[in-house]
């Protein structure tokens, strides 16, 4: 899925997607023959997991933290 699908589903903006991907919170995703980012399932667990973790109140480093 694009980055406009992951973020709908994830509930996480496509801005937070990308700084997560330039800070290392998350691996960056794999490119399509067009260079659009291409999200898959594993992904989209750990945006799921970024969302809940910053509704609880944690910054993106604590997210991070509990991510490793």
């Amino acid at each position: 899925m694009n980055i406009g699908e992951a973020s709908k589903a994830s509930k996480v903006s496509a801005k937070m997607i990308r700084c997560c991907e330039q800070i290392g919170l998350i691996a960056a995703a794999q490119r399509t023959a067009s260079d659009h980012r291409a999200y898959g399932h594993a992904d989209m667990h750990q945006l799921h997991f970024i969302r809940r973790t910053r509704d609880l109140g944690c910054s993106v480093a604590e997210s991070g933290d509990l991510l490793n």
